[in-house]
């Protein structure tokens, strides 16, 4: 498995004074432009990627490419109104590119524009869409007209293209509940589950690491309570969890993706057939973010449909606060065919799980904080 590293390359600055040389050579060269726009967007510089990228329209106005990363750009920096109208264009522009369809679907469902989102559903799904976007529009027809047939349907469909897709495993398993079929839904939450201490360097004590990496995470500018859109509840959570000059962060993160490693070599070496492991994604991303609870801090049920295994390390754990694998919402807990795994944190603990297991924490009612570092193994 190859591991594509996200933190920003600072050697892409170079790349975008060399693409931008490019540009002030042969101006009238569209594809020139959309390289510059796709750099300065990898470089981390999206405002600068958009002012490339409009200009570039400007000058090309009918080459889909350009309007495909001006909408991506834009949505980076959460000018979702912009991106829909960019990929909007490139859908009109090429009625069967499936990225503009994607992304088009995906805004529309930012911007709460359920209608349209839903009236575009079936174009997306026979174009080959999985999208979380998709399922979320899905599941919310279900949910709201009582109806669980179709989420049904639907991820039959994907999963007879893809066996392996995170979210319809998931959302399939919900639909059967929902139609009294649970038996029929089949995720074992202890069935690819594995839990371990991640081991220190030569000369390093667990405390003294722990004591570092709970300090990072304590400083980071990004942390914020109860970010709109996730889980968590009554605690914090990080935007950005790699920042400059963090040096236990990024250690911590290179041992739990060795950590991965061994765990897939586990997976592989007795030859099982099942999707997750057949199906199991050649080219990864790691995406880290920090989670810190107060006493009454917790997580509600859900699943991480972008992942391939998803995961927690503790930091720092008081008594109490399991972490539930396998655990459903309130309605629908009492229906749950399958064991829910009960885990108690400790520090240096962590555990890795398919991203299709739901899973929700318990609070602590301790005056300690808990700390830890929640991932996605993401499939490029």
């Amino acid at each position: 498995m190859e591991w594509v590293q996200q933190q920003k390359r600072p050697w892409l600055v170079g790349v975008v004074e060399m693409m931008r040389r490019v540009v002030e050579a042969a101006p009238d060269q569209a594809n020139g432009w959309e390289k510059l726009g796709t750099t300065q967007l990898m470089a981390g510089d999206a405002e600068g990627s958009v002012e490339t990228l409009r200009e570039a329209c400007g000058r090309f106005p009918g080459v889909v490419g350009l309007w495909l990363q001006l909408a991506r750009s834009a949505m980076t920096l959460g000018r979702n109104e912009e991106a829909l109208a960019a990929a909007e264009e490139a859908l009109r522009l090429e009625p069967e590119s499936v990225a503009a369809m994607n992304l088009r679907f995906s805004l529309l469902v930012k911007l709460g524009e359920l209608e349209r989102a839903e009236a575009a559903l079936p174009q997306v799904v026979a174009a080959g869409g999985a999208s979380v976007a998709l399922f979320h529009v899905a599941v919310g027809r279900a949910r709201d007209r009582d109806e669980w047939q179709p989420l049904l349907d639907l991820c039959d469909c994907i999963l007879a293209r893809s066996r392996g897709n995170t979210g319809a495993r998931y959302y399939r398993a919900l639909a059967l509940i929902r139609l009294g079929r649970g038996c029929e839904a089949r995720l074992d939450p202890a069935e690819f589950l594995w839990m371990g201490s991640l081991p220190m360097a030569a000369g390093e004590t667990e405390a003294g690491f722990l004591g570092d990496v709970r300090r990072e995470i304590l400083a980071n500018p990004t942390l914020a309570p109860d970010p709109r859109g996730f889980t968590t509840t009554h605690g914090m959570q990080t935007r950005e969890l790699l920042q400059a000059g963090d040096k236990a962060v990024p250690a911590l993160c290179a041992r739990i993706q060795a950590a991965v490693d061994r765990y897939e070599r586990e997976l592989v070496a007795p030859g099982g057939s099942d999707p997750f492991i057949v199906e199991r994604p050649k080219r990864v991303i790691l995406t880290p973010w920090a989670v810190v609870y107060p006493g009454e801090g917790k997580q509600r049920s859900h699943v991480h449909a972008p992942g391939w295994v998803s995961g927690v390390y503790y930091v720092a754990a008081p008594p109490g606060g399991e972490l539930l694998l396998g655990a459903m919402d309130e309605e629908d807990a009492a229906s749950v065919p399958w064991k829910v795994e009960h885990i108690q944190p400790k520090p240096n603990l962590l555990v890795l799980f398919p991203s299709f297991i739901p899973h929700a924490t318990e609070a602590t009612h301790a005056e300690e904080l808990r700390i830890c570092v929640a991932f996605d193994v993401v499939p490029e």
